[in-house]
């Protein structure tokens, strides 16, 4: 997990765990208070990662819910394709829909699409402009981090 300017950036490598769900609630938590702006969130999530439990999956929609009024928006970068792919964008799409926020939601396969299409809606709730070769580098360098 890691943050550049207003923008939460989380590479997800294994399959979430109820632990991992709560350091993401903690981390945002923090970092909502540090924005009162408001905030964008890019989850890079590795190619057949299993997809997560049922638990999981409900707290990952309460920690959703909680901070979703902050959000102006929430990119998935999927690496994959084929059946895992689809019913990780089944599962992504679901969630949002059961969330009570407003925020921009896009699901893309790399990371230079992500950093085409955060900078539009980020700007729009946040004020806060974000260039689209610099967002691309600090997501290259945050993967190339995660391994």
């Amino acid at each position: 997990m890691a943050s550049w300017k207003n923008i939460a950036i989380h590479v997800w490598t294994v399959q979430a765990t109820p632990a991992l769900v709560d350091t993401l609630d903690r981390l945002s938590a923090t970092f909502t208070t540090a924005h009162p702006e408001g905030i964008s969130a890019i989850h890079i999530i590795s190619n057949n990662i299993p997809l997560p439990d049922a638990d999981v999956r409900e707290r990952l929609q309460r920690v959703t819910n909680r901070y979703a009024s902050r959000l102006a928006c929430v990119c998935h970068v999927v690496e994959g394709s084929g059946f895992w792919a689809s019913a990780l964008h089944g599962f992504l799409t679901g969630l949002h829909w059961l969330t009570r926020g407003t925020f921009r939601l896009h699901i893309c396969s790399d990371l230079t699409a992500a950093a085409r299409w955060v900078p539009g809606p980020h700007v729009q709730m946040t004020k806060v402009t974000v260039g689209i070769a610099e967002l691309d580098e600090v997501l290259r360098h945050v993967r190339r981090l995660a391994g």
